[in-house]
């Protein structure tokens, strides 16, 4: 009895050691922000609706000379899945972009407010102009439009 208890806990040993070597392991693989840091560039971004994501690229002498809007995919708990929605995106440019940065709106086709999308294959491109900037909506027509991004150009300005 005495030889069957001493087996069991050099088995339970055994195990124990295999355990605190596997997470041991595990922490140390782990990517620390630092780590991340050193391999990739950092994207600055900024969460300017609940479920609208904006990234910019500057000029050499700061100003903001691209911006993309995308949807929000990943909120830390949920995956999300669902198309960017031109008329709100174009409410956050606008709220983002003053006139006197943007230009007034230029018309669409024959100078009417209509849009005119290019579409390719599965793609489409969606161009709003104003007088300073164009905003293009690019991305699928399959589900919906979900993959869609929408591109905020100075016609000015050039990025670095």
């Amino acid at each position: 009895m005495r030889r069957r208890v001493s087996v069991v806990k050099r088995k339970l040993s055994a195990l124990t050691i295999v355990v605190v070597a596997v997470f041991l392991t595990t922490l140390g693989a782990a990517q620390t922000q630092r780590q991340l840091e050193e391999k990739y560039p950092k994207v600055n971004a900024y969460l300017v609706r609940p479920n609208i994501l904006l990234t910019a690229r500057y000029s050499s002498d700061g100003r903001v000379c691209e911006m993309a809007l995308q949807p929000v995919r990943w909120t830390g708990d949920a995956v999300l899945l669902f198309p960017l929605s031109e008329e709100e995106t174009i409410r956050v440019v606008e709220e983002i972009v003053p006139e006197s940065e943007r230009g007034k709106k230029l018309g669409g086709l024959l100078g009417t407010d209509d849009k005119v999308s290019a579409l390719h294959g599965h793609s489409s491109t969606t161009p709003y102009t104003y007088e300073k900037i164009t905003v293009n909506f690019a991305g699928t027509t399959d589900k919906g439009g979900a993959d869609m991004v929408a591109v905020v150009a100075w016609r000015d300005r050039s990025c670095k």
